[in-house]
């Protein structure tokens, strides 16, 4: 009996200003202020409440494979923070 090796194509590496990209597309016309900067405040300038911050989490779990802890969330306050810790966990799951 033979087998064949199917090779894996490894994903690109995902940078933070990939998901910064992503982010800002996602919340580009769902929120008050529509677009956002890496320095943006998710409630401050955003005017994002803890329910919108937890379907952008769900969003970025969904693209990029990865899973967020709760006692996590409360040092993750501007968009480049959650980019940041989105890329982490990337890295961290892709070894």
């Amino acid at each position: 009996m033979m087998f064949s090796v199917t090779s894996i194509k490894r994903q690109p590496p995902v940078s933070q200003n990939d998901v910064i990209t992503f982010m800002t597309s996602y919340l580009k016309g769902r929120f008050k202020n529509g677009g956002c900067l890496p320095s943006s405040n998710l409630k401050d300038d955003l005017g994002l409440d803890s329910l919108d911050i937890a379907e952008m989490i769900l969003a970025l779990e969904e693209k990029y494979g990865v899973e967020f802890v709760g006692d996590e969330m409360p040092r993750i306050e501007t968009v480049e923070n959650l980019a940041g810790h989105t890329n982490f966990l990337i890295e961290k799951k892709n070894g």
